[in-house]
């Protein structure tokens, strides 16, 4: 029996009667559907129901009802899990929840009946180094950004790789992005688009002052090394733009690439191009 933990948005105006459906789908071809145990005693009942900390170990498949922050959410709440992931979109763009209301059948049947693929996605892991002690921040699936708390001024940027001294330059902050997260905050920020499948990481500054501060892009396996000079005050650390940490300056924020890859489920008929075409590039069908 194929065990699928659904996480809805619960904000999403639709959430509750897509569950309901999604939940129907789910029972009619012989699968269970579990809910996380803070939502589903709330909506319906302990029935579908698993507790918080043993949901991850219980279920099979991961489906979002949401936008992509949703799917954003979850996928570090999974991270390292080896959890597939199926993203419905009830947001606005829904470049990584790309499966649509309309299609919701349709993506049923092929998920039960495993005409689907898995697209590895590469994920980030965050950490402050400090004299004495290493204090684990998050996961991402996007981007781990570095930027100055409070007040709208420039920092001084230190980048090392492995240690070893790479460059200096003031700016707003600096982004370190995933291949997915490439078309996110980085792409904003003036980051080269890249294809999900490559094993690479970006690091794009924000509204640098120094015209040698580029993107550019490393090696997956590379291990970066952020630190901002004291005294700076209080700088913040946010991953996927979700979780915020504050650091000290003088502190080293570390991120590499995480140990496991997170599979995204991919329906017949999708594509990465295709998304492109019909969710970043809006006016591609309408040139002459």
């Amino acid at each position: 029996m194929l065990r699928i933990g659904i996480f809805p948005n619960k904000n999403k105006p639709l959430a509750r009667n897509i569950l309901n459906t999604l939940l129907q789908l789910i029972t009619e071809r012989g699968g269970q559907g579990l809910l996380p145990e803070s939502l589903g005693t709330e909506w319906l009942g302990d029935q579908v129901a698993c507790p918080d900390e043993t949901l991850r170990e219980q279920i099979d498949v991961a489906i979002t009802l949401g936008g992509d922050g949703t799917l954003l959410s979850v996928s570090r709440r999974l991270a390292c899990s080896g959890i597939p992931i199926l993203g419905i979109n009830l947001g606005q763009l829904g470049f990584l929840a790309d499966v649509e209301v309309a299609e919701l059948t349709q993506s049923m049947d092929c998920l039960f009946s495993g005409k689907y693929t898995l697209q590895q996605r590469t994920m980030v892991e965050a950490w402050v180094e400090r004299s004495t002690e290493r204090e684990f921040l998050s996961y991402a699936m996007n981007e781990v950004v570095v930027t100055k708390s409070g007040f709208s001024r420039l920092i001084d940027l230190e980048i090392a790789m492995k240690c070893e001294p790479v460059t200096k330059f003031s700016a707003d902050g600096v982004i370190v992005a995933t291949p997915t997260g490439s078309t996110g905050y980085s792409l904003s920020a003036g980051g080269p688009i890249v294809h999900p499948e490559l094993d690479v990481l970006l690091l794009t500054p924000i509204c640098s002052n120094t015209l040698h501060a580029r993107p550019f892009v490393i090696p997956g396996h590379e291990e970066l090394c952020i630190r901002v000079p004291a005294p700076q005050g209080d700088i913040l650390v946010t991953a996927d733009g979700q979780n915020g940490y504050h650091v000290q300056p003088g502190e080293a924020i570390c991120i590499r690439r995480a140990s496991a890859k997170t599979p995204f489920i991919r329906l017949p008929g999708t594509s990465y191009y295709e998304a492109l075409r019909r969710k970043l590039w809006r006016n591609y069908e309408d040139r002459d």
